[in-house]
């Protein structure tokens, strides 16, 4: 989808500004600890994750209300968060030393945050998601450690930080967000990338070092370096894996097209740097995996490498159309989550 004159979210305003506050004010005190963070290609965790949050008794309540979360998340079914929230609340205050459900209200708010431009209007008060989705990741993350909602814990609480002005919040977010990188990389690596894709030019050092993060999680998931001028998919197919650290790279119950989406975000911040020729065959690895027949947002990808050369321009150009056509990356687009989420 290509957009004219379309106008700038203000919550769009307000996570550029947490980037461009996070890479002016926390980056330059903390320089030396952030890159070695990033450049870290075989960073190891001191502890298999696989398992992240120990069994215990769970009410019934929450047990529908995290199989209700699911139901909305995998169906694409942004309409249905207010209900989700509704459910989780509920349960997590009958109990409140539940850590996943906890993690689940949390998650729930960084959805709506993430996929915001699926609302005609955008609401000033959809920052609250900001604050009560830290809240209770913080309280979950508590409860048991669980890496992956700690690099979510990171990523919100350097926005609440930038929004009450408060610099040491937002260096604690920076902190936590590189814990998460160092605990499970394979999963974590994808996330500062991610959030520079729709915040920052490419020209950016950041921006590149968040490309380089990506390239690092392709490695580390395949479990040796890969041939970046023909970044082929197809010979790594069959070390696909569903338990252990490894199985976050693959597509799964919970992220049934986790590979389509995680090649066409890449082949985006590719496009967006200029290096269209190896965001093709990026793109490209999208179609060999199985079930990219099925996939609802192939559309969307082979109108990517049809258009890969134009959308240079629309994925650098002004969100309010001013400087040409807008076209936003994956990560700043309605399906930001579902393209890798829904069945």
């Amino acid at each position: 989808m290509v957009m004219k004159g379309k106008r700038l979210l203000p919550l769009s305003v307000l996570l550029f500004v947490v980037l461009v506050s996070f890479v002016q004010i926390v980056l330059a005190r903390d320089s030396n600890q952030v890159r070695d963070n990033f450049s870290s290609q075989q960073a190891q965790s001191q502890k298999d994750p696989s398992e992240t949050i120990p069994p215990r008794p769970r009410t019934e309540a929450a047990i529908q209300a995290n199989n209700f979360f699911w139901f909305a998340f995998n169906n694409g079914r942004y309409d249905l968060i207010d209900q989700v929230l509704e459910a989780l609340v509920g349960a997590y205050l009958n109990d409140p030393g539940d850590a996943l459900t906890a993690g689940f209200i949390g998650t729930t708010h960084l959805w709506r945050l993430s996929e915001q431009s699926r609302l005609a209007e955008i609401p000033a008060t959809i920052t609250d998601s900001i604050v009560l989705g830290r809240k209770y990741l913080k309280r979950s993350v508590d409860l048991y450690p669980n890496a992956i909602l700690l690099g979510q814990l990171g990523a919100l609480t350097m926005a609440e930080g930038q929004i009450d002005t408060n610099d040491a919040l937002s260096k604690d977010g920076l902190s936590k967000l590189m814990r998460s990188v160092k605990d499970w990389p394979e999963f974590n690596l994808f996330t500062p990338g991610y959030l520079f894709s729709r915040m920052l030019p490419p020209e950016d050092e950041n921006y590149q070092r968040g490309l380089e993060m990506w390239w690092q999680d392709y490695e580390i998931c395949v479990g040796e370096k890969v041939d970046r001028s023909n970044p082929d998919f197809t010979p790594f197919l069959s070390r696909e894996v569903h338990t252990g650290r490894k199985r976050v790279c693959w597509n799964n119950e919970k992220a049934p097209h986790n590979l389509e989406g995680w090649f066409m975000n890449m082949g985006d911040m590719l496009v967006k740097a200029g290096d269209w020729s190896t965001a093709k065959k990026i793109y490209a690895n999208a179609r060999v995996i199985p079930s990219y027949s099925t996939w609802k947002f192939k559309g969307e990808l082979e109108e990517r490498i049809n258009d890969v050369q134009l959308n240079i321009n629309r994925f650098n150009a002004a969100p309010d159309g001013s400087n040409g056509e807008y076209k936003p990356v994956m990560s700043a687009s309605p399906y930001a989550c579902a393209v890798c989420h829904q069945k």
